[in-house]
């Protein structure tokens, strides 16, 4: 891809799935960023680790 911002969202996209399908850790904070706050407290809501990971 010839323009970095359309490289920036394709890959923040990527990313963001990962987060939400559990295939990846980071901090809670990091995920609010991502992928919003009500997704990351549903995500985050049932870890006691405060992991992704089920």
């Amino acid at each position: 891809m010839d323009d970095p911002k359309a490289e920036f969202v394709r890959r923040r996209y990527a990313l963001r799935k990962r987060i939400v399908f559990g295939q990846i850790n980071i901090p809670l904070e990091a995920a609010i960023s991502l992928v919003g706050p009500d997704c990351a407290y549903h995500l985050y809501s049932q870890r006691r680790d405060g992991s992704t990971k089920i």
